[in-house]
């Protein structure tokens, strides 16, 4: 994410903790299941952080790259 949308340091610096949160929450959502509702709910809302933090140009390559991937996930699942 870093190199893909060329992050200050600042920037670096305030998504760590986001991010970090972020791959908790998942992680706890496939380990407890009972935990996935509550748990994207809270995924939702750090994601508003980061969009917070970036600027235009970075939430558009962002936004292409998740498309990117979800499409690449798509292709894999019909395989």
């Amino acid at each position: 994410m870093t190199t893909e949308l060329s992050l200050t340091a600042d920037q670096q610096a305030s998504l760590k903790p986001i991010l970090e949160e972020q791959s908790v929450l998942k992680k706890d959502s496939k380990e407890n299941p009972d935990h996935a509702d509550a748990n994207k709910v809270k995924v939702k809302e750090l994601n508003k952080k980061v969009k917070e933090v970036l600027t235009p140009a970075q939430l558009e390559i962002q936004k292409a790259n998740m498309q990117k991937a979800k499409a690449e996930g798509k292709k894999e699942g019909n395989e």
